[in-house]
């Protein structure tokens, strides 16, 4: 378990810096502009239209309150791409 844990600290060690710092009041929850920051900050490539795509996924009706975890659930595929 503990090597479990030491990789996924690891896998993440980046995006908790990342999330941190889109992550103005300290809450551990980003609102709509704060998870677009921190989607361009992981992905620069994505358009509005992909973005666009991950807030309906992440957010699917619009509170516009997306928490860290949800933020690693929907940025998973972006975040594995970073490492390789």
């Amino acid at each position: 378990l503990d090597f479990q844990l030491a990789g996924h600290r690891h896998f993440l060690r980046h995006f908790v810096t990342l999330f941190r710092a889109c992550d103005t009041q300290c809450t551990g929850v980003l609102d709509e502009d704060s998870f677009i920051q921190l989607v361009q900050a992981v992905a620069p490539e994505k358009d509005e239209m992909q973005i666009s795509q991950l807030l309906a996924t992440i957010d699917p009706h619009g509170h516009g309150k997306m928490t860290f975890s949800d933020c690693v659930a929907t940025l998973s595929k972006e975040l594995v791409a970073v490492l390789n």
